[in-house]
């Protein structure tokens, strides 16, 4: 199987509302006293296509606010150091149609202090930081632990999938604070820690059938550790370095579903593989080593399983004019493997095309060969007729 990978990083991808046009007002808090620390969300609509959390729907959770004096002393959210303490909740309100304090005893007045504010949506707990992620927030360290979820693994039971769902998270800055510094309003620039991926196929001949059952991403880490980065604000302009994750290579590796939702039939034309655009994986920011498949080097897939060499594993029926061109199991789908490779970093959408005409077996060996000919050309030969008249 011939594999193309087409990677598109949208440009400063990703922040809620982020990236490429200049910023425009999406939510404004106003309050009837000056002296109200209030909130506002900012960013360009530009990104907001490619991004799970946008526009549309930035306004169906809450988010979250730790703030701190300069000195280290807390100022708004819990004393204590442990995970997933609450912070300062901040929902849309529909009716006064800004973000607004969701407990009005959370409210809080600016002091003569200089403050430092950190956000991270959602903001949330409940029913919702149990399976995979937890913050950590305090003077000196302010960061995300999180584990991806194999959330579109069709053989869970339906109550279990409803679980196991992979979270958007996003973090806010704010530094250095004062009233005066914004009218009293803090504003936050969402960026977002994971990275996005997108999966598409295509046939390389129309007298090909291609059918996918199933796919599974083999040997990606799981999960680690992001810490906020030490800008005084977040901002359209600002990239997040995948260096603010640590522990992902101490971190366990999965093999997560990349397809859901039954067969799906492949044309000459990409074909959305990932059910659409708007149910990506989600995946921890890394560098992603492919399995060895070249003559030298070659290992099986248990080698390259042990190894932590990454690949596609696709069960799939490939056909040319009714006849099978691979192997097919007792279910009538054959499995091939690709070599994947990738460099993912925070914030961005790769979206990668699986060109079908090719592949390899568990052993590393190419299957799918393609008819060839060979030919011979006979010398013309002299052949000798006398003529008698």
């Amino acid at each position: 199987m011939c594999y193309e990978q087409k990677t598109c990083n949208i440009a400063a991808a990703f922040g809620v509302l982020l990236a490429g046009c200049s910023d425009v007002e999406v939510a404004n808090v106003e309050t009837s006293s000056q002296n109200v620390i209030g909130f506002n969300v900012i960013g360009s609509t530009a990104e907001t296509k490619a991004t799970p959390i946008n526009s549309s729907n930035l306004q169906s959770e809450d988010f979250s606010v730790f703030c701190y004096t300069e000195d280290g002393d807390p100022f708004m959210g819990t004393l204590d150091k442990n995970f997933n303490h609450n912070g300062v909740r901040i929902k849309w309100n529909t009716t006064l149609e800004k973000w607004y304090y969701s407990d009005i005893r959370d409210l809080h007045y600016w002091p003569v202090d200089v403050l430092n504010f950190y956000a991270i949506y959602p903001g949330t707990t409940i029913g919702k930081t149990d399976e995979h992620y937890e913050w950590e927030f305090n003077a000196d360290f302010q960061g995300v632990h999180y584990r991806c979820l194999d959330e579109f693994n069709t053989d869970l039971p339906n109550d279990e999938q409803l679980k196991h769902k992979n979270h958007d998270v996003m973090y806010g800055i704010a530094r250095e604070q004062v009233y005066s510094t914004n009218n009293g309003v803090v504003q936050f620039h969402f960026k977002h820690i994971l990275s996005q991926i997108v999966f598409k196929a295509k046939k390389n001949l129309e007298s090909l059938t291609v059918t996918i059952k199933d796919i599974k991403l083999h040997n990606i880490k799981q999960g680690g550790t992001f810490s906020y980065p030490e800008v005084q604000y977040t901002t359209a302009e600002t990239e997040t370095s995948r260096d603010r994750w640590s522990n992902v290579d101490k971190s366990d590796t999965y093999s997560p579903s990349i397809i859901r939702d039954g067969v799906i039939s492949v044309g000459t034309d990409d074909t959305d593989i990932t059910v659409s655009g708007n149910s990506p994986s989600l995946v921890i920011p890394q560098t992603v080593t492919a399995w060895t498949v070249s003559s030298e080097n070659k290992k099986t897939i248990e080698e390259a399983d042990a190894a932590g060499e990454s690949y596609l594993e696709v069960t799939c029926v490939l056909q040319q004019n009714g006849q099978n061109l691979t192997t097919v199991n007792a279910d009538g789908y054959a499995t091939i493997y690709v070599p994947f490779s990738a460099d993912w970093m925070p914030g961005k959408r790769y979206v990668y095309t699986l060109i079908f005409g090719g592949g390899y077996d568990a052993d590393g060996n190419a299957i799918l060969d393609p008819i060839t000919f060979d030919a011979e050309v006979e010398e013309w030969g002299d052949e000798i007729h006398d003529i008698n008249y």
